[in-house]
């Protein structure tokens, strides 16, 4: 059998008791908050909001990390509500358990048997036959994503340097920021989150960051090189242990503020 996660879905709406918990009740699917979508929403017994993402399969970075956006964007429109999070996977690896764990994300692995057939008129062979068509057409996607992605690193490689060259006075952070600070995660945060403190916004949410990165980026913002980038706005705030040693946020109460690179970061 072939688990969809609609499938997956379909069956949590119907029996939250049974998967996640008594007491809940759904507030909406597919709930839209900003430029995100998530798939459920929940309110349990004390007004608690819960924030629900669903994964067939293995659990990725992609879902691992893009909760914390829904959260930061839910918590922006309603920053008087409690609100909670939560995966539900197939299968979750301990490397992704121990990251969860970490942001305080709750997470529940619930093994493809423990769900309903699919309900399809289609046979397993045709089934299986249209997921091989469909894994070979994004195997082809992924050799023309690559080589835009090449073409165009040059071209984010040069925007750097242009944003560098205009925002950034000190000496010390630009030396960082072009020489050392070189995932897109590090030096977009970092210049994202020093314009909008510039502009007056000394407190910050994720949200703002992309909104901010979609101006002073332009097309380059959904090009390869920087859309598949995984902009993880929460990985460069200074108490996390994945900005591999160039922080520049801080988290606060209603989201991040910017603090630059350490001082004491090595550039030898």
């Amino acid at each position: 059998m072939i688990l969809y996660e609609k499938t997956m879905e379909d069956a949590i709406v119907k029996n939250p008791e049974k998967y996640i918990e008594k007491g809940l009740h759904l507030i909406k699917r597919q709930y839209r908050i900003g430029s995100y979508i998530f798939d459920l929403l929940f309110e349990d017994r004390h007004g608690a909001k819960l924030i629900v993402e669903l994964q067939r399969g293995t659990l990725d970075r992609n879902h691992t990390y893009k909760i914390l956006d829904y959260y930061d964007e839910y918590k922006s429109q309603n920053p008087d509500q409690f609100v909670e999070l939560m995966i539900i996977a197939n299968k979750i690896t301990r490397e992704r358990r121990e990251r969860l764990f970490s942001y305080g994300i709750a997470f529940k692995e619930i093994p493809e048997s423990e769900f309903p057939e699919n309900k399809t008129e289609k046979s397993d062979e045709s089934i299986l036959d249209s997921v091989k068509k469909h894994e070979k057409k994004m195997d082809k996607l992924e050799k023309q994503d690559s080589n835009e992605k090449k073409s165009n690193k040059e071209a984010l490689q040069k925007k750097r340097r242009e944003l560098a060259e205009k925002h950034i006075k000190d000496k010390v952070q630009k030396e960082i920021f072009l020489t050392k600070a070189n995932l897109f995660t590090q030096w977009a945060n970092y210049i994202a989150a020093l314009i909008l403190t510039k502009e007056g916004k000394i407190e910050f949410t994720a949200s703002d960051i992309k909104d901010k990165l979609k101006v002073i980026l332009g097309n380059l913002y959904n090009e390869p090189g920087a859309r598949e980038s995984g902009l993880l706005t929460a990985d460069i705030e200074i108490n996390s242990n994945h900005h591999k040693g160039f922080p520049s946020i801080k988290r606060t109460n209603n989201g991040y503020k910017f603090v630059g690179f350490p001082i004491n970061t090595n550039l030898d």
